[in-house]
């Protein structure tokens, strides 16, 4: 389903993985760990491997936040 991404996620990549979500929607799950990530220049920008990403889609934290996606993966 995701091959065509590349390994390592940028916040771009996520927002079009997770149906075109806003980006102040899905900052908060990175900030917060919900999304696993490694922080780059002073926490600003935020590297996923795409692995953390499909954990979080298996997630039962997930389950929490499909309703307010767009894309029900």
């Amino acid at each position: 389903m995701f091959i065509d991404y590349p390994d390592v996620l940028e916040l771009k990549d996520l927002l079009q993985m997770l149906g075109g979500v806003s980006e102040s929607y899905v900052r908060p799950l990175l900030q917060k760990g919900i999304i696993k990530s490694f922080k780059m220049w002073n926490g600003k920008i935020f590297k996923v491997p795409k692995e953390y990403f499909i954990d979080f889609v298996v997630s039962d934290d997930y389950q929490q936040y499909k309703n307010k996606l767009k894309a029900q993966i």
